[in-house]
């Protein structure tokens, strides 16, 4: 049984529907395209690992234009901002080892390398 969208078809093969990457050209499972119920399939045209990698490009290429919007944002727009603050409060609360790691991480690395970091600690030590 195949089902048409556009040039790309989704076809079941032992009752698990399969579909092709038009960019690197594989045919994988629809578990491996995320959902988008704008396409007549209801998947993205492309693979996960297709998207996230035209996406990091996406990024790279346009990220003082992405950042500029997220400033404009998070300054103009109080509800946008509450929600960030938020989000970011429950992302540290839950990954607490995980930052407290990463700060001893660098503060070790700091120690190692930055000489007049490591005798500014040294001084504040006596006080």
């Amino acid at each position: 049984m195949q089902a048409m969208s556009g040039s790309r078809t989704v076809e079941k093969k032992d009752e698990i529907k399969v579909k092709v990457c038009p960019r690197c050209g594989k045919t994988l499972p629809v578990t491996q395209f995320y959902k988008n119920k704008s396409n007549p399939d209801g998947f993205d045209y492309y693979c996960k690992k297709c998207r996230s990698h035209k996406s990091r490009v996406y990024y790279s290429e346009n990220r003082v234009k992405i950042m500029r919007k997220f400033v404009q944002e998070y300054r103009t727009n109080p509800k946008f901002r509450i929600e960030k603050l938020k989000y970011n409060f429950h992302y540290r609360h839950k990954n607490r080892d995980r930052y407290n790691d990463r700060r001893k991480e660098r503060y070790k690395e700091k120690m190692e390398t930055d000489s007049y970091w490591r005798a500014l600690n040294e001084a504040n030590r006596y006080y």
